[in-house]
């Protein structure tokens, strides 16, 4: 889910943000994707029978990060081809 996640978050911050903003935009998309892996954690805390793990924020947040990373890396070379040919 986070892997998914992690894809949809990085076309909507790449899409709507200007080249020129895509240095803030990144480490915001990172941080939002460790933040709400933590939150779903923290949830499951107050769920009977379940219990909120490091580990599992960790697998979380790494699978939003790599789909973000691989994402991040297609735009950002398209990007650099499309400035060589002008």
């Amino acid at each position: 889910a986070f892997l998914v996640l992690g894809i949809f978050s990085s076309l909507t911050y790449l899409l709507y943000f200007d080249a020129k903003k895509w240095k803030l935009s990144l480490p915001i998309n990172f941080v939002q994707g460790v933040t709400l892996a933590t939150i779903t954690e923290i949830i499951q805390l107050f769920v009977p029978g379940r219990v909120g793990s490091l580990s599992d924020v960790l697998i979380d947040s790494l699978g939003f990060l790599i789909s973000s990373i691989i994402i991040s890396a297609i735009f950002i070379i398209r990007f650099i081809q499309k400035k060589k040919k002008k």
